[in-house]
């Protein structure tokens, strides 16, 4: 049997299985992960210790030892430190926010070496916090409401959330607001051709065993049929992925995506800039790249992350920015890192792109827009538009896609759209062949089979318009990028 673990599992989810929503912590029930951690019965009792403080070390002689100006007294007072455990914590965790920069990272360096066990603690929180929760038992609110004005991260939101629920009131999740969505495209540099953005909305639990219910067969599997004991196997091995992510990373919030790609993207040239906005814990996602061996670089005091065609740079605790190009020496990584401290790039001086961003709502979900360039043209489905815009609309459940292109030349255009409406037509007539051929495979491509059908293509005049209506999570294709860094922990 093939091996599924997170990475695999995710990419079922995200292509469009359902479930999960814009937090780590949301692709695993409750019940799973306490049954996962040993916990068996969730209840104040049980949970109690998993909120309780550890009793905190004195180290504060080992910490003034941190600032020796000799090496073996620096070792050993990082061995005595190491050796305390996360009771350290507390103190490591001032020392690493103090006035000393030699202390605190020393200090830094010492909390990423406790790393995973670090992690879970404050992941064991949150999800102590969310089952206390779903009891409704007003016996954890004495536990609970001191935690409301928590400065951990995610804590006092996971905090009123469990008191809403215990109360029965109604709880509004925070959401991101247009005015900080539009910071982070203003952020972009100037030589950009299309820009995207998508809001990544909470959608609940995800429930592995109950996803993998519902697929019958899998087309990966060379043995076809899927066994209960495969299903068994393949939920384990979602748990044991999720709970390594977990400890490396703590919990990871995604509340928007905004892509920019440049103008003259080609084999050897361009580059395209994810700004990923949420919360995450900065340090950990620095830890962990440094312990995959990605190697580091500081620019203008800011700390990146380089691989061969990627630039990671996790910037603050609500921006993480990727930039990725064939030709990694012409990213351009200096000017994204002023934009980022300055909080202003230089899109705005595009003024074909800032107009384009005018005629859209950028109050929805996803929008996008694109000035077509000569690069752009290489691909068929653009070579006679000279710009494009995308809108969404939601209502209720079903989001519908509107993309419109406009261009001068009208047979061009016209030629154009009915060579994608057979191209259309075809796709559709291939996936029910695959669904009559494979019967088993029919529930897991309907979905698709559903979204080619509701395409509604047209050209008019000097343009074309494009409708299709989506189910769902219409963002979770946007989140692949983020979910790609995060498999790689």
């Amino acid at each position: 049997m093939m091996a599924f673990g997170l990475m695999q599992i995710l990419m079922i989810v995200l292509m469009g299985s359902g479930g999960g929503g814009n937090e780590l912590l949301s692709y695993v029930t409750t019940e799973a992960y306490w049954q996962h951690r040993g916990v068996k019965v969730m209840d104040v009792q049980s949970l109690q210790p998993r909120l309780s403080d550890p009793a905190e070390a004195d180290i504060s002689r080992q910490l003034e030892n941190l600032g020796s100006s000799m090496a073996r007294v620096r070792e050993a007072a990082g061995q005595e430190i190491l050796a305390k455990g996360n009771a350290a914590l507390p103190q490591l965790e001032k020392a690493a926010r103090g006035s000393n920069a030699d202390v605190a990272a020393r200090a830094q360096e010492l909390i990423d070496a406790l790393g995973t066990q670090a992690q879970m603690i404050k992941v064991d929180r949150l999800m102590a916090i969310r089952a206390l929760g779903e009891t409704g038992d007003t016996a954890a609110l004495p536990l609970l409401e001191p935690l409301l004005k928590s400065d951990a991260l995610f804590e006092a939101e996971y905090a009123r959330l469990a008191v809403a629920r215990i109360k029965g009131q109604r709880y509004d999740a925070p959401t991101l607001q247009a005015e900080t969505r539009m910071s982070d495209v203003w952020l972009l540099p100037a030589d950009i051709g299309a820009v995207a953005q998508a809001t990544m909305p909470a959608e609940g639990q995800l429930d592995v065993a109950a996803l993998l219910d519902k697929m019958p067969a899998m087309p990966m599997m060379e043995e076809g049929q899927m066994t209960p004991e495969m299903r068994k196997a393949m939920v384990a091995q979602y748990h044991d992925a999720f709970m390594k992510l977990a400890g490396r990373l703590g919990n990871v919030r995604v509340d928007g995506v905004t892509l920019g790609v440049a103008d003259n993207v080609g084999n050897d040239t361009g580059y395209a800039m994810f700004v990923i906005r949420g919360l995450y814990d900065i340090a950990a996602a620095r830890a962990a790249l440094t312990e995959m061996g990605v190697p580091r670089e500081t620019i203008s005091e800011v700390e990146t992350f380089s691989t061969r065609e990627l630039r990671y740079i996790p910037f603050s605790k609500d921006r993480f920015v990727i930039l990725c190009g064939p030709n990694r020496e012409a990213l351009p990584v200096a000017t994204v890192i002023e934009a980022l401290k300055t909080g202003k790039g230089k899109l705005a001086d595009n003024q074909a792109i800032a107009k384009l961003i005018k005629t859209v709502d950028t109050t929805s979900e996803q929008w996008a827009v694109m000035n077509v360039s000569a690069a752009y043209r290489v691909a068929p489905p653009l070579a006679p538009f000279d710009t494009l815009t995308m809108s969404s609309a939601k209502n209720g459940k079903t989001t519908t896609i509107t993309i419109n292109a406009k261009g001068s030349d009208q047979e061009a255009i016209a030629r154009n759209v009915a060579t994608m409406q057979g191209q259309i037509a075809m796709g559709i007539g291939e996936i029910k062949e695959q669904m009559a051929d494979t019967p088993a495979m029919a529930p897991m491509m309907a979905p698709t089979l559903k979204i080619m059908e509701s395409i509604e293509l047209k050209a008019a005049g000097d343009g074309a318009t494009l409708k299709v209506q989506v189910e769902g999570n219409v963002t979770h294709s946007l989140l692949m990028p983020f979910m790609g860094f995060g498999m790689m922990f």
